[in-house]
């Protein structure tokens, strides 16, 4: 759905977004859950080169991981320690929410969201939520 709801954006900036096959299921408020993701998936957008693919997947059970990978030049050095703070942007027509509000969301349902380099380049932001039993 989020994939969908930026096909738009990404055509604009030259960016592919690819979405993997896996399904998990979490105990979560879906509003919340996924404004996280709309949040990590427009940074991803936006912090991509052209003709770059923004990649989300999902796996793992108990937790469950979802990711959102790009191409982009990453997370600063000089950032890593405050890039969840609110205010720290690297954009110029930011305003340092996104991943301060999509981190908070994402500790409400009990889970954490971090922030490592890619192999190759780019960004790894990763949700870790608790699963759900079945």
């Amino acid at each position: 759905e989020v994939a969908e709801m930026h096909e738009g954006t990404a055509r604009q900036h030259g960016v592919r977004i690819t979405v993997g096959t896996g399904e998990q299921t979490v105990r979560c408020d879906p509003r919340k859950l996924k404004q996280a993701i709309i949040n990590l998936v427009q940074n991803a957008i936006e912090a991509s080169p052209t003709d770059a693919a923004v990649d989300m997947h999902v796996d793992g059970d108990s937790p469950v991981y979802a990711r959102v990978l790009d191409r982009g030049p990453g997370i600063a050095a000089d950032l890593a320690d405050k890039i969840f703070d609110a205010g720290v942007t690297t954009k110029a027509r930011g305003f340092g929410l996104g991943l301060t509000i999509a981190r908070a969301l994402v500790r409400q349902h009990g889970g954490d969201l971090t922030l490592e380099p890619r192999p190759g380049g780019g960004t790894i932001a990763t949700m870790q939520l608790p699963g759900q039993s079945t």
